[in-house]
């Protein structure tokens, strides 16, 4: 089963801010579903989308 990862979570596992995470998701460079009105990152998205970045801020 696919983890899902609040926008919390994947600020933390980034070690950037929330802020950042929302800007990102705006940008349409990390997708979500949302469930509800809550915007999860599956972990198949979150695995992709730090294998084609290196740093994000």
């Amino acid at each position: 089963m696919t983890e899902l990862l609040t926008l919390s979570d994947v600020a933390q596992r980034l070690h950037v801010s929330l802020r950042t995470v929302r800007r990102l998701v705006a940008a349409g460079q990390l997708r979500v579903i949302r469930v509800g009105r809550r915007p999860l990152v599956t972990s198949g998205e979150f695995e992709a989308f730090v294998a084609g970045r290196r740093r994000v801020a």
